[in-house]
């Protein structure tokens, strides 16, 4: 399977049992912004990397909506401080489709071991928080929400 730890690479989980994992481990180049008014050129050369068959994958960070709904806009330091770029891509040649297992087996022929991934928060907590945004929601105070939690696994 093509890949180098040495180069950087993105694994996406659809976390569903039995699901698969896309990996992205063959950068052929970036897209970062870190001021808003450098996501939209950006998002347009990444749109243009989409038209040539290439992949895309990377993050987008909720601060970047300054792009499109200027009253969002306000200054985003790359600082050091859990503050990043407002964009962050790699542009790809492919995907690679692949099972928990074929990465385990992966890692595993490179001497790696991945430790299965658990929440810090139980079951019951995160359905204590989903029904308090119900609540919320129900009650008219907000009309969304991005419920996240934190992952950990280790790899030795």
């Amino acid at each position: 399977m093509p890949f180098d730890p040495a180069r950087p690479f993105i694994l996406f989980d659809d976390a569903r049992q039995g699901g698969s994992v896309r990996l992205y481990a063959n950068e052929i180049g970036r897209e970062r912004a870190i001021d808003v008014k450098d996501v939209n050129p950006a998002l347009d050369r990444l749109r243009a990397a989409l038209a040539e068959g290439r992949h895309v994958a990377g993050t987008l960070a909720y601060e970047a909506g300054g792009a499109f709904e200027p009253r969002m806009a306000h200054d985003w330091p790359e600082d050091g401080n859990g503050n990043g770029p407002l964009l962050d891509f790699g542009i790809y040649t492919s995907a690679e489709h692949m099972s928990w297992p074929d990465i385990e087996a992966m890692v595993a022929e490179r001497g790696v071991d991945i430790a299965p991934m658990r929440p810090d928060i139980s079951e019951a907590q995160h359905a204590a928080r989903v029904h308090r945004i119900l609540d919320l929601i129900d009650a008219g105070d907000i009309y969304q929400a991005n419920l996240t939690l934190m992952m950990e696994s280790r790899l030795g």
